[in-house]
């Protein structure tokens, strides 16, 4: 069973890297592409993709939490953004969650460059 929790972990990982590494005006398109092989994760990018585009801040606890070299760093982010009165969305804290297994698994490959 493990390898196929693996499996799927990496599609959620290899989802969220395009959401955040796509030009601004291809997103829409991704997220389309994305929701044709998959509708759940397709939600999830949409959410994923509308967090991104709701503005820099919000991008940038994206790309920090995505970037995080530890679970505590990711906590530290997502406390500093609800201090910040950032409401935290579900796609923001499966992404987190997300993150935070792939530390503890050290399987994720690819890291945004911003």
């Amino acid at each position: 069973m493990q390898p196929t929790m693996n499996i799927q972990t990496r599609k959620w990982l290899n989802t969220t890297s395009q959401v955040l590494h796509e030009r601004p005006e291809r997103l829409q398109k991704l997220v389309l592409q994305i929701s044709e092989k998959n509708q759940e994760i397709g939600f999830y990018a949409s959410d994923l993709a509308k967090l991104r585009m709701s503005g820099l801040v919000m991008e940038d606890i994206l790309i920090r939490i995505w970037n995080a070299d530890s679970v505590g760093n990711v906590d530290q982010i997502l406390e500093r953004q609800i201090l910040a009165n950032i409401p935290c969305t579900p796609a923001l804290s499966f992404l987190a969650d997300l993150i935070k297994t792939d530390l503890a698994r050290r399987c994720r490959q690819h890291r945004a460059v911003h």
